[in-house]
């Protein structure tokens, strides 16, 4: 049985990401692990893409989306 993913602010995190803090300093100061903050923030650039182009929605659930430096979800 996995362990239960944390629940993340995801506004806390894109905030902090473009106040210009990087990944592992925003993992630090939420005391979230590195992977769990460029999970969420990946998550929620594709909910915003959605948002903005309702094609990305359907882009983002073929692929599963993307981390902001490209890797695949």
């Amino acid at each position: 049985m996995a362990r239960p993913r944390r629940q993340v602010d995801l506004l806390e995190v894109i905030g902090r990401r473009w106040a210009g803090q990087s990944f592992p300093v925003i993992a630090r100061r939420m005391r979230l692990g590195y992977g769990t903050v460029v999970r969420a923030y990946g998550k929620a650039t594709v909910a915003l893409q959605a948002v903005q182009n309702p094609n990305a929605a359907k882009l983002g659930a073929v692929t599963g989306g993307e981390y902001p430096d490209g890797r695949s979800v």
